[in-house]
């Protein structure tokens, strides 16, 4: 039997208890050096708590946060508004902390930061138990320093962001398909995957790409077989009951709001979020077929963006180990140049290449490749695990030494740390904006308070804190007086004459 394989054999308990020992310490380690940081007024989190409320209380999907470009559609004009602009999975998991907290708006805020906590512990656990089960016990600690002196992991937690859930099922659907042969994955995969859909649609490509490439066989031979249909039958299980619901609601079986403004937002044509303050629908389809160029611009610009910024998000050595992966794992091999195989390393690297391409036609945001960070993290630390010991020890027999195994996982994690303190990631834009949800406290305080006075009808604000606090469907601020006004007479009701302080 391969010592090498995971989940190759059935006593997981030594393991389990492994991964449950290295999040216990990491947590104890994180949670002293992380104190918890208050939330911008616009955060998503309070999108996605506003679903998970009207499901506890049995209302369905729906969301109290709207934006005006979304009463263009016949089907979305009412409030609360049917859910358009999210997929419901994090608001399905939001329900927890919603019953846990009582219902006490603030303390159901504090309820997801401690579950994003224990997601946080989830993931390290995960990684380190599968490197107990690979006999690396050297890869643990660059595993765990890597994670704990992430920046952006932290801002996920402290601020309940939906991309640290998908980067657990990420890590879960990798750690399972990276090292079975191709017959192996199964309708558990499909399954994952589908939650993973239902948390965000646009990395249902990401489990597809894997399973197609993680394989040990040939590139001619055929990639699709009974097992990948399986694998679809149970992916569209988990998404069926969405599917029926978006084409009841809105006759489209996969709508979203975004794709008919997000590529066109923060373009010299529609600059910041104008376009979801208006009324005028932005198909995708359409765009690029009349007026493609601001959107080519700015996908140049958010290669640019992802380029410059990501030392930021990974140490900068371990960007060029990662390079240094990817290449070696994309040469040809043996006499037959076809008969070449992308080994997991590379496929890891490829696929936050694929990330950056894909969110640069989007939304220019540094949040979105953090799904792939801990498998990138992962990979990373098994290649270091594996490749200083075996320095120390060039024979196998040596290996076997307790003081030179304990040597190397000594020396391992020494390398680690000086890579993250002499190359630390710095995240000047978040930490500005976290120093801004302080400054903004007192101004939404001072809203919450009297948007709670104003009398019946539309209410208009410039977040997503007040509904969440008021517990009150709004709409978005609009662009202009004169769309306000037609918003109004969409939905039937008067404007509750609410006014923004400057």
């Amino acid at each position: 039997m391969n010592r090498e394989t995971a989940f190759a054999h059935p006593r997981y308990s030594p393991c389990v208890a492994g991964g449950i020992l290295a999040a216990l310490i990491f947590l104890g380690l994180w949670m002293p050096t992380h104190r918890p940081r208050p939330h911008l007024p616009t955060s998503d989190i309070y999108t996605h708590l506003s679903v998970a409320r009207h499901l506890v209380r049995g209302e369905g999907f729906r969301t109290d946060v709207t934006y005006p470009l979304s009463f263009a559609f016949p089907f979305a004009r009412e409030l609360p508004q049917p859910l358009l602009h999210r997929q419901p999975g994090f608001g399905v998991l939001l329900m927890a902390p919603c019953y846990a907290a009582g219902g006490y708006p603030g303390r159901t805020v504090d309820m997801v930061r401690a579950m994003q906590i224990i997601l946080l512990g989830v993931v390290v656990g995960l990684g380190a138990a599968l490197f107990f089960r690979r006999g690396r016990p050297a890869a643990i600690l660059p595993w765990m320093i890597l994670l704990l002196f992430s920046p952006l992991l932290a801002y996920a937690v402290d601020w309940g962001m939906v991309e640290l859930v998908c980067s657990l099922l990420l890590l879960v659907i990798w750690l399972r398909v990276r090292d079975f042969p191709v017959d192996r994955p199964d309708y558990i995969d499909g399954l994952l995957a589908g939650v993973l859909s239902m948390l965000r649609l646009d990395l249902f490509w990401v489990p597809a790409l894997w399973w197609v490439l993680l394989r040990d066989r040939p590139w001619k031979r055929p990639v699709l077989g009974r097992r990948h249909g399986l694998l679809l039958a149970a992916w569209l299980v988990v998404m069926a009951p969405w599917i029926i619901r978006n084409v009841q609601v809105t006759g489209h079986p996969f709508f979203s709001l975004q794709s008919y403004a997000e590529h066109v937002k923060d373009t010299r044509s529609w600059p910041g979020y104008s376009v979801y303050r208006q009324l005028e629908p932005q198909p995708l389809f359409r765009t690029m077929t009349t007026d493609p160029i601001p959107t080519l611009r700015k996908f140049g610009r958010g290669v640019k963006f992802h380029i410059r910024e990501l030392p930021r998000l990974i140490p900068g050595p371990a960007i060029w180990i990662l390079a240094m992966l990817l290449w070696t794992f994309v040469l040809p091999r043996g006499p037959n140049p076809r008969s070449w195989s992308l080994g997991p390393p590379g496929c890891a690297a490829g696929t936050a290449i694929l990330l950056v391409c894909q969110y640069s036609f989007f939304d220019h945001s540094l949040r979105h490749l953090l799904v792939v960070v801990p498998v990138l993290f992962w990979e990373l630390s098994l290649w270091m695990g594996t490749a200083i010991p075996e320095i120390l020890a060039r024979q196998e027999g040596r290996l076997r030494n307790p003081a030179v195994r304990f040597l190397g996982v000594a020396l391992t994690a020494v390398v680690t740390m000086a890579v993250v303190l002499v190359f630390p990631c710095r995240v000047p834009g978040w930490d500005k904006a976290a120093a801004e949800a302080v400054a903004l406290a007192p101004r939404t305080a001072r809203q919450i308070d009297l948007t709670r006075q104003a009398g019946p009808g539309v209410l208009f604000v410039d977040n997503s804190a007040v509904p969440w606090f008021i517990d009150r469907p709004v709409v978005w601020s609009p662009a202009t007086d004169a769309i306000r006004s037609r918003i109004c007479e969409l939905l039937g009701m008067p404007d509750a004459g609410y006014q923004e302080e400057p």
